[in-house]
């Protein structure tokens, strides 16, 4: 006969001294008594234990884990047939070779894949099945090692045997006892569970009031002990309360120890937590400052929300003004003018109250004058005047006034930052400074911004094949760091640069995909930016039905209040002009305008409406007020941009009087050459085209217009090869390719290097280096229509010279005439 007795320990005292009474007097007899009891937790009744061991017939046993090999037996049962050692393994490290967690991991498998299924997975299903016989598996163990394992799942991995005996109040022989009991059962292994899955079970059947109290001792613990923040954050999070004086400057902490590794979800989380249990306005304040300097790495819509109600905030709450100035830069950076100038007309009027405090002779500088509306790095241009006439160094009119200084006070001038230095050297300069400092500034929240801003300098200046890389670059960055929102930001730009590159087909999958990583549900100002870009490059390609559907897609509703909206009534604009709408087109041209010079970003690097504007007057018939844009628009930059120089000089040319317009084109076609704009050069060359038939110049005109006709197929830009036959007289004077337009409201040079558009042989720049000076100058002017004997005229050389030359030319381009000549030619070489 066999007697077995489960859970002993559970035994009431009269039934145990039953128990032990048949165990004394039927020593003879064929019986066999089996206790059962758990390793830690189940010695309750210390008599019926020693009585047990007076019996010579007692024998105990500890059942162990199954091993390795028990586990492939069970394995083997289920699913017969060879097993791949590595599953085995698998199931072995999840179980820890408890028979009932195997079994349950079994159960879920079959539940997972279906009972006919042949072979166990690679990895393990760990479901419902084995969270629930986990938890049987604690409850069978006894409360004490039930508590120890709740313990465990609280603190986690930062765990160690004092901290897990302080929550729990447990003495050390206790505690010993039960963690040994756990190992034994194959739940944990050295202080951690084997598995994520078991200690999530752990903590989801634990009551939700429990839970929060042992979170909230847990950070009182590791606080106390000099835990790492973000360890002491977590559980604060974990209890969503951060009552004691310490938990908000621990959560800020923490915010930034995770940042370090790009956890951008988790410092959000601590913040969020840290606002909501701060009690000071004005750190609340500073907390809300961060989350959205932080929120732009995930997207600018992100940010928006949190800019909105630190707006609120300020108006009802003055702050300190380095709190004011970081927050006017926030701004600034969304594109966000208005509002900026307004917290920064708050400060100032704030702050004028301490002036008197000031001591007589004392010098100070306003954090505020020193922020400036966002635009190209660095500023360049001519000399800006003051109200009073006297000239200001390093200023111009695409250089951005500083905010008034307060008046009555006395700033020491600060000292100048490189981008805002003038140097000489013009814009190759410019180019090294702004690859210096794009070499040796590392990607961060605070650097973002003048990054991008070195990036648009690149533009400006001429270097939009470097912009190529450094885009390439920090999108390599961006994505390594799981930062969509800075992604975004280096996509818009590269973008703009391959534009003007004339690679119009991947500018538009660029922003494409920046557009669909854009959040839907809140919308940015940001995306207004990109849908604008969108808009000129569907343009460009004939694509108005595209263009159509982007222009009527929902918008933020702070778009109209944002920077952003120069570029978004540009680009309506464009559409305008592309559907022979000139009046609509010009009223949004000016609209933008008028808007630009409120705001004080009236630069024609940032959005050169007077152009835009004096294309819709040509078409218009408004000739002398179209030269007069394009005019004024030159003079503001004289030493800038060539590209805008170039566009300046193309409208002058259209609008002024026909006999210098052969002459004015050239100027404005070297420029956009110098610029390499492709582009540009396209739609110079047709108007060129014209003009040189107006000329009774027909061989001219026709060289003008295959070569343009080239460049807009290789650009991709349909708009643009709808002139490639000869234009009636009546319309040549004023038929510039506005509704082929693809200048972004951002300065956007295409590189010194040819574009593949460009270049459909990759080899033929490569080519094109081994030719001698006298070679490419020679090559340069038979690729722009020149004859030979014109040739030999122009470079003082012989006729019979120049012959010899274009053999050599056409032996190392490896081209048979004079038409399959690389436009590189005439793109870098001025004769």
């Amino acid at each position: 006969m066999v007697l077995a007795v489960d859970d002993v320990q559970h035994g009431d005292q009269e039934s145990l001294r039953q128990l032990l009474h048949l165990a004394r007097h039927c020593r003879t007899a064929p019986l066999l008594m089996v206790f059962t009891q758990p390793v830690a937790g189940g010695r309750q009744d210390v008599a019926f234990g020693g009585e047990l061991l007076r019996q010579p017939n007692f024998m105990r046993v500890r059942l162990p884990q199954l091993g390795r090999g028990g586990v492939q037996e069970v394995l083997a049962e289920a699913w017969p047939g060879r097993l791949d050692a590595k599953v085995v393994d698998r199931y072995y490290a999840l179980s820890g070779g408890n028979p009932l967690l195997l079994r349950a991991l079994v159960e879920d498998h079959r539940a997972h894949t279906g009972t006919g299924t042949g072979r166990p997975a690679a990895e393990p299903q760990a479901g419902q099945v084995f969270r629930d016989a986990l938890l049987a598996c604690l409850e069978r163990g006894g409360e004490r090692s039930r508590q120890v394992a709740i313990g465990l799942a609280v603190l986690g991995e930062f765990v160690n045997r004092e901290l897990l005996a302080q929550l729990l109040d447990l003495g050390r022989e206790q505690l010993t006892e039960s963690l040994h009991a756990l190992g034994e059962s194959g739940i944990i292994r050295d202080y951690s569970f084997r598995s994520r899955i078991a200690r999530d079970a752990v903590l989801d059947a634990l009551e939700p009031e429990l839970r929060v109290e042992l979170h909230l001792r847990s950070a009182d613990l590791l606080h106390a002990c000099g835990a790492p923040p973000y360890v002491t954050a977590e559980h604060l999070l974990q209890a969503g309360r951060a009552d004691k004086v310490w938990g908000v400057g621990v959560l800020q902490e923490a915010a930034e120890q995770v940042l370090l590794d790009d956890h951008v979800q988790e410092a959000v989380s601590y913040l969020e937590l840290a606002h909501s249990a701060c009690e000071d306005p004005r750190r609340r304040i500073e907390i809300r400052i961060r989350l959205a300097l932080i929120a732009r790495r995930i997207s600018a819509a992100a940010a928006e929300l949190h800019l909105l109600e630190v707006l609120e905030r300020l108006r009802v709450c003055p702050m300190p003004a380095a709190t004011v100035e970081s927050f006017a830069e926030l701004l600034l950076a969304h594109g966000w003018l208005d509002q900026a100038r307004e917290v920064i007309d708050c400060a100032v009027a704030d702050d004028r109250a301490t002036e008197d405090a000031i001591a007589p002779g004392g010098e100070i500088c306003a954090p505020w004058e020193s922020v400036r509306e966002p635009g190209f790095w660095p500023p360049v241009g001519p000399a800006r005047r003051s109200p009073d006439g006297e000239g200001e160094e390093g200023g111009g009119p695409d250089t951005v006034p500083t905010p008034p200084r307060t008046q009555g006070r006395t700033a020491a001038r600060r000292p100048a930052k490189p981008w805002e230095t003038q140097r000489p050297g013009g814009p190759e300069q410019y180019i090294a400074s702004a690859e210096g400092l794009l070499e040796i500034t590392p990607l961060t929240d605070f650097t973002l911004d003048l990054l991008l801003n070195a990036i648009q300098s690149l533009l400006y200046n001429g270097a939009a094949d470097r912009v190529l890389h450094w885009c390439d670059t920090f999108l390599r960055k961006s994505a390594g760091r799981g930062t969509p929102g800075w992604e975004a930001s280096f996509a818009a730009l590269r973008a703009e640069a391959g534009v003007h590159r004339g690679d119009l087909e991947a500018a538009e999958k660029g922003l494409r995909a920046c557009l669909t990583a854009m959040p839907q549900r809140h919308r940015s100002a940001f995306e207004g930016a990109a849908v604008a870009h969108l808009v000129a490059v569907n343009i460009a390609r004939g694509e108005l039905d595209e263009a159509a559907h982007h222009l009527s897609r929902p918008m933020a509703r702070s778009l109209p209040g944002s920077v952003h909206w120069l570029s978004y009534r540009r680009a309506r604009g464009l559409y305008h002009m592309a559907n022979h709408r000139y009046h609509s087109a010009l009223r949004d041209f000016q609209a933008a305008g008028r808007l630009a010079g409120l705001w004080g970003v009236d630069r024609p690097g940032l959005l050169p409406w007077r152009t835009d504007a004096a294309e819709a007057l040509l078409r218009l018939g408004e000739r002398g007020e179209a030269l007069r844009l394009a005019t004024e628009q030159l003079t503001m930059v004289a030493d800038g941009s060539p590209r805008i120089r170039g566009i300046s000089l193309h409208a002058m040319a259209l609008a002024g009087e026909q006999h210098a317009r052969v002459a004015r084109l050239d100027e404005a076609l070297g420029e956009l050459r110098k610029a390499r704009d492709g582009l540009g050069t396209a739609r110079v060359l047709f108007d060129l085209a014209d003009a040189h038939e107006e000329a009774g110049e027909p061989r001219r005109a026709a060289v003008a217009r295959r070569r343009a006709t080239r460049l807009a197929k290789e650009c991709g830009a349909a708009s643009l090869l709808r002139r490639a036959e000869p234009a009636d007289g009546a319309d040549r004077a004023v038929r510039p390719a506005a509704a082929c337009r693809v200048e972004s409201p951002d300065p956007v040079v295409p590189p010194e290097a040819p574009s593949p558009a460009a270049c459909p042989d990759e080899a033929a720049p490569a080519r094109s280096q081994e030719l001698s000076d006298s070679e490419r100058k020679v090559a340069a002017l038979a690729a722009n229509g020149y004859t030979n004997r014109e040739i030999s005229l122009r470079l003082f050389i012989t006729k019979s010279t120049v012959e010899q030359h274009l053999t050599r030319v056409y032996k190392k381009l490896k081209v048979a005439r004079r038409d399959d000549l690389p436009l590189e030619l005439e793109m870098t070489v001025e004769v």
